[in-house]
């Protein structure tokens, strides 16, 4: 973390240190910018999954002046609180508050990769017909005869998105947009050929993970 500054704000995931968010040598200040992160709206897709592993983050304001440690406590993923035990770096706690990430989605057609509000303003744009439907670990946008796809890191993380992108576009009531996702073995049949005509690989479709 280095000993140029005193104050620093951390993200953890899994209780182990990710990377330094701010640092300064001024606590108000950094107080004041702990503050603006953990007062930001949450992600309406947050990450659940780093790697292959579940994830919980956490936000710190650590010190590395020689003070006591107090006593500080997050959230398990049950809503218990648990007294907080990190071991990373030779540093004190000062503040710790849950955090949360947003889940990225790949574009396959861009090579890149975005965020769910960018994948929404694209299902609604134009008002016409489209059909948002589920493969395994991808997400198609169908508009007549044009198949879009994302891909997510797992199959859970794609049933997450499908259920959030379809409960905005209730509550936005759109009507031009049905929604299905792979629920039975012959529909995962169709799908496959009707994908792999339209330019998608065999073996991409198939993953049930990409990691």
């Amino acid at each position: 973390m280095g000993t140029d500054k005193k104050y620093f704000i951390v993200l953890f995931s899994n209780k182990k240190k990710r990377r330094v968010l701010f640092k300064s040598n001024n606590l108000i200040n950094t107080k004041k910018k702990y503050k603006d992160y953990i007062d930001k709206d949450k992600p309406i897709f947050p990450q659940v999954f780093r790697n292959k592993d579940k994830v919980k983050y956490d936000i710190a304001l650590v010190t590395t002046l020689d003070i006591p440690q107090t006593n500080l406590f997050h959230k398990d993923s049950l809503g218990r609180n648990i007294k907080a035990e990190f071991t990373s770096g030779p540093y004190t706690f000062l503040e710790l508050s849950d955090y949360s990430v947003e889940e990225k989605i790949w574009d396959i057609k861009n090579n890149e990769f975005i965020y769910i509000d960018e994948l929404y303003r694209r299902i609604k744009r134009g008002g016409e017909f489209k059909q948002v439907f589920t493969l395994n670990t991808k997400i198609f946008i169908q508009k007549d005869n044009l198949i879009i796809g994302y891909s997510l890191k797992n199959i859970e993380d794609c049933h997450r998105l499908f259920s959030i992108l379809r409960k905005m576009s209730l509550d936005d009531g759109l009507g031009n947009l049905m929604y299905v996702i792979d629920f039975s073995t012959a529909q995962r049949k169709d799908l496959y050929v009707l994908l792999q005509k339209n330019g998608f690989p065999k073996e991409s479709l198939y993953r049930h993970y990409s990691y």
